[in-house]
């Protein structure tokens, strides 16, 4: 089965959050499926960083969260060592 997973470090108290992400039914060496795959990280970055956001209400977590999403995400899809979606992730970070 081929999946990637997610980890979010959550705070100093707090295990990562990790979740597991199934690409099996991708063909990483196509543009479109590699950027599905990129959006599912995305979304499981998102997800991954969701009990961050809720214990940590105040001005300062929307760019602790954020921090959190992107930290996630880049190694998700270093992680996962697929070129085209190392190349595609790269190409949206300009």
């Amino acid at each position: 089965m081929a999946s990637a997973g997610v980890a979010a470090a959550q705070g100093q108290d707090a295990p990562a959050q990790a979740i597991s992400v199934n690409y099996e039914d991708l063909d990483l060496n196509r543009t479109e499926d590699a950027a599905s795959l990129l959006s599912r990280l995305r979304y499981a970055a998102m997800r991954a960083c969701e009990v961050d956001a809720m214990q940590r209400p105040g001005p300062a977590a929307r760019r602790a969260i954020n921090e959190c999403r992107n930290a996630a995400l880049e190694q998700a899809v270093a992680d996962a060592n697929e070129p085209e979606l190392a190349r595609l992730y790269a190409e949206r970070q300009r």
